[in-house]
């Protein structure tokens, strides 16, 4: 896989279908001595959890880091997985508050894999993911600073991205929204629960679940 490609789901690790669409896109990859970052809301308590699905890929245990238990250091990681939440913006500001946002940009400049799931595919948007309003059931947030937040992306997709959509519901959905609000947004792409997306080079692959993956 190429430097700097995006893997995008709407499930993550932590599921028996997030898990295979994602080992299905990194099958041809040489894991073992790779270095992964994995980032997760901490009060989900997840992290031993998707720490055993990246070692059934083929990661080493001793490769994989947890954000809940450390935050960014100087040491650059070849894979990225950013989670699901139940709130986007709320991963959102979790990444801000503690900079992993610019600790991701610097992995990705360094050619990393981004590998989103869910809140953590919509992340990737650019500009901002702030259709995360629409799409999140009963959006609140805690962060104090809420009525300014601004929903800043990663800026690694060429615009944003509505997972657990199929096509047909994207379409619905966008019909529903004025081009004042959906304005800035050079593309706007869906990623249902049994899809995966690979962008490499600047190309698009869906890869579709298949239980004999399992």
């Amino acid at each position: 896989m190429e430097k700097g490609s995006l893997i995008l789901t709407a499930k993550g690790l932590n599921t028996k279908m997030g898990l295979s669409l994602i080992a299905k896109a990194l099958e041809k990859e040489s894991l073992e001595n790779k270095k992964i970052y994995l980032v997760s809301l901490p009060e989900y308590e997840i992290g031993e959890k998707l720490m055993q699905a990246c070692v059934k890929i083929g990661f080493k245990e001793a490769n994989i880091t947890v954000s809940s238990e450390c935050y960014p250091q100087n040491e650059k990681m070849d894979y990225i997985y950013v989670g699901e939440a139940i709130r986007t913006a709320e991963l959102g500001a979790y990444m801000q508050r503690f900079g992993i946002m610019p600790y991701i940009l610097e992995c990705m400049n360094a050619g990393a894999v981004y590998i989103g799931a869910s809140a953590g595919a919509m992340v990737a948007s650019t500009p901002d993911y702030r259709l995360c309003k629409d799409i999140d059931s009963g959006f609140v947030s805690r962060d104090p600073n809420y009525a300014n937040f601004a929903f800043t992306g990663l800026c690694l997709l060429d615009g944003t991205i509505i997972p657990h959509y199929t096509e047909e519901q994207l379409q619905a959905y966008v019909k529903t929204k004025s081009d004042y609000e959906l304005s800035g947004y050079e593309h706007i792409y869906s990623v249902a629960n049994d899809e995966a997306i690979i962008i490499e080079n600047g190309c698009r692959k869906v890869i579709k679940f298949s239980p004999a993956n399992l």
